[in-house]
């Protein structure tokens, strides 16, 4: 629970305070132009958030959905990487492992 909370809900909300308040400047300082889609990041906000209170197959909805988006993500800047390189080490590496790990501990949890 703690790391939909806080991973998914949590990162997801600065990513949105992020790209709705600041999204030309985020663009250009990470070298990713066209990242302005807040609405997805407040979505997935609202879903890691409630993660604390709404259990079971709510978390696993969230997780699932989190990973989707993550992947589809990071399979979006590998395919950029070729002409723009910059910004895509960590924002990248994080696209991949979360959704390892939040799919792991839901397993684990279901387990349990």
């Amino acid at each position: 629970m703690h790391t939909l909370v806080l991973t998914v809900g949590t990162g997801a909300l600065f990513a949105f305070i992020g790209r709705g308040s600041r999204s030309e400047q985020l663009a250009r300082r990470i070298g990713w132009p066209g990242q302005k889609e807040p609405a997805g990041s407040l979505v997935f906000a609202v879903l890691g958030i409630l993660c604390a209170w709404w259990r079971n197959e709510f978390w696993t909805a969230t997780a699932i959905g989190a990973s989707v988006w993550l992947f589809a993500s990071a399979a979006a800047q590998v395919r950029r990487l070729p002409r723009e390189t910059r910004g895509a080490g960590s924002a990248l590496f994080f696209e991949l492992t979360m959704p390892v790990v939040l799919l792991a501990l839901l397993i684990a949890c279901r387990l349990t």
